[in-house]
């Protein structure tokens, strides 16, 4: 199962229900040679994406041609990784898998360093007070949006943290341990520890009123983000769901099984199933707004273009499990196998920026 994934290909081929509709792709991009872990839109014009040894490519968001290319430094390893890119105001942060933050400017230059994790940068998020990175160390850690400086450390994750978003004034996030947590923003203590799903916890993304999580364990759960209570649990994938999106009142699912999933927000039934894909789907950024077009990138090395319109079958509602939400029967210990080996990298012994004493968030 390992190989199978680190080649970016499923370990069980999708054996569900499909929509026929005209084609919806618009474009694909075969410019990365090894798989895309992250894609983001900067400035609203163009597309950044992440793939190995330290690779980001820069592409137009309404053409999809190739405008810039760029490489952390030093990153020239194949199995380093940018599994993740966020932007915020007008630099660019990218998380890689020796557990570095690497920051350009949104023309590409590079401008520095954040040292700190021991282990995959895996996501990033930004709140009103701080950019947040989650780590294969089991950490969360909090920077300064303007000097990068370390501002605080969450520990209480027993496993891989895969996924950190902003709710409100509190931070979400996923876990190998199988668990979601809910901290304080700004104190970094832990509010709760959310329970249900078997898998680890790869992706989040909030929908008004609701959080949906995405798992190992193929499914999709659906929490009020209030009071934490799981409402609904999802089944239709038959892989990983790695990442989760929005765009024209759906959520967009990506999974290991090489189809994405369009869910109706309401009705959690599932609308419609995009197949073009040959590995995995790793990530998705949806163009907004008032753009039809979807981007995808996957375990093939390529980015696929989707245009969300096209897509769309009058009436179409493919069969999926949609269920209320039950007791948790979470199993502590589970966890997926690790994609990009040992956790346990350790970065240059070397700071860009002023150090800081960050504090220490509590555990509830």
């Amino acid at each position: 199962r390992k190989e199978e994934e680190e080649a970016g290909t499923p370990w069980r081929q999708m054996d569900g229900d499909s929509v026929t509709v005209g084609d919806p792709v618009v474009r694909t991009l075969s410019d990365h040679t090894q798989r895309v872990m992250s894609l983001s839109c900067v400035n609203a014009a163009e597309v950044w994406s992440g793939s190995g040894a330290g690779t980001v490519l820069v592409h137009s968001a309404q053409t999809g041609q190739l405008l810039r290319r760029t490489q952390a430094p030093g990153r020239g390893d194949s199995e380093d990784f940018i599994c993740a890119i966020l932007q915020v105001k007008a630099h660019v942060w990218c998380g890689c898998s020796d557990g570095v933050i690497s920051i350009f400017n949104t023309k590409t230059v590079f401008i520095t360093q954040l040292l700190g994790h021991s282990g995959v940068v895996s996501c990033l998020a930004e709140s009103p007070c701080y950019v947040w990175s989650g780590s294969g160390d089991r950490t969360i850690r909090a920077w300064g949006k303007e000097n990068g400086k370390l501002q605080l450390v969450l520990s209480g994750h027993t496993n891989w943290v895969r996924c950190v978003i902003s709710v409100g004034t509190k931070i979400w996030s996923g876990s190998d341990d199988c668990t979601i947590r809910i901290w304080d923003e700004v104190s970094g203590q832990q509010n709760q520890e959310l329970r249900g799903h078997t898998g680890g916890v790869l992706t989040l993304l909030q929908v008004g009123g609701h959080v949906w999580s995405g798992s190992a364990d193929k499914n999709i759960r659906v929490w009020d983000r209030q009071s934490g209570r799981q409402i609904r649990e999802i089944t239709g994938h038959s892989g990983w769901v790695n990442t989760l999106c929005q765009k024209d009142g759906l959520v967009w699912s990506g999974s290991g099984d090489k189809t994405i999933r369009a869910w109706n927000a309401k009705t959690f039934h599932c609308m419609r199933v995009l197949s073009g894909h040959r590995g995995w789907v790793w990530c998705m950024v949806s163009l907004e707004p008032g753009s039809p077009l979807l981007w995808s990138g996957g375990g093939d090395a390529q980015i696929v273009i989707w245009n969300t319109q096209e897509s769309a079958a009058p009436g179409a509602d493919v069969s999926a499990v949609v269920t209320p939400a039950r007791g948790a029967h979470n199993s502590p210990n589970a966890s997926p196998s690790r994609l990009f080996g040992s956790s346990d990298v350790t970065p240059p012994n070397f700071e860009l920026l002023p150090e800081s004493s960050p504090r220490s968030g509590a555990v509830g």
